[in-house]
């Protein structure tokens, strides 16, 4: 008891010019059990993985393959549900590569989940802090306020997937009802999962009265994809951008130039410890 399996996806890590060892390096200190789950696509990433874990005995890092095709519509939910029932624990963590959690929330996260396991719902909404242009700021307007995902959730009855109303012809996704990645139950419905900010907090809208909340006795997974907006765009035009056409069969409105990237940023002051 007690025990949180983190799992995680990784391919392409090359393309992607994914920071993947100082993740795993920071999942593997943080969960019991660390999933990974690697799509082969004998581009180097699952070497590169191994290689990782093999300089690293002590942690405990398990390592599974995929080989679904990057062209299936439904390959981005898939690669991620498989490492989510390799997982030993029925406390589960999801986090994506450009994802990190203060060491020192660990206390946090697991008051969090007893509480998740007499609420009876399946999952949590945690707050999804995201630096914007460096890693000390981030946007705080209407689309990018208060961010939450399904960090935290139990393993029984979960998957992960497109849920169900957003399924069209031949597998294609409407994705702007979903990303492919939901967590539902096993037939597509979307999980109960309340929310861990406050309502209150949510209505007034002040980013201070947030991350006091945050620092006094929350908790919140840090994502650091818009940190660095040349990588961002750089990895959105070699790979999200035909990854959306191949789930969805159309083109989505990503971040591609410079001249989409500039919004007012606010201070987070909120502490590192990764």
């Amino acid at each position: 008891m007690n025990k949180i399996s983190l799992y995680t996806s990784a391919f392409l890590l090359k393309t992607g010019n994914f920071d993947y060892a100082s993740a795993l390096d920071n999942f593997t200190r943080f969960a019991d059990e660390t999933v990974i789950c690697v799509n082969d696509f004998k581009d180097g990433s699952l070497e590169l993985i191994k290689e990782w874990q093999l300089n690293n005995p002590n942690r405990c890092l398990k390592v599974i393959v995929s080989e679904f095709k990057r062209e299936w519509p439904l390959f981005d939910g898939a690669v991620k549900n498989k490492a989510l029932q390799a997982c030993s624990n029925e406390w589960c963590v999801s986090c994506d590569l450009d994802e990190k959690i203060n060491i020192d929330l660990k206390p946090r996260f697991i008051n969090a989940f007893k509480l998740l396991s007499q609420s009876g719902h399946k999952a949590f909404l945690v707050p999804n802090i995201e630096p914007y242009m460096d890693i000390n700021n981030i946007r705080f307007d209407s689309a990018k306020n208060f961010q939450t995902k399904w960090h935290i959730h139990l393993k029984s009855g979960v998957k992960r997937g497109p849920i169900k109303q957003a399924l069209l012809a031949n597998n294609f996704i409407n994705n702007e009802i979903s990303d492919g990645c939901e967590a539902t139950d096993f037939e597509g419905n979307l999980i109960s999962a309340p929310t861990l900010i406050p309502t209150e907090i949510i209505k007034r809208g002040n980013l201070d009265e947030y991350t006091n909340y945050l620092k006094a006795g929350g908790i919140w997974v840090w994502h650091f994809g818009h940190s660095d907006i040349q990588r961002r765009i750089k990895l959105n035009k070699e790979f999200w951008r035909q990854q959306w056409i191949f789930e969805s069969n159309k083109e989505k409105d990503i971040l591609l130039n410079e001249a989409q990237a500039f919004y007012p940023t606010y201070p987070h002051n909120l502490p590192f410890d990764l």
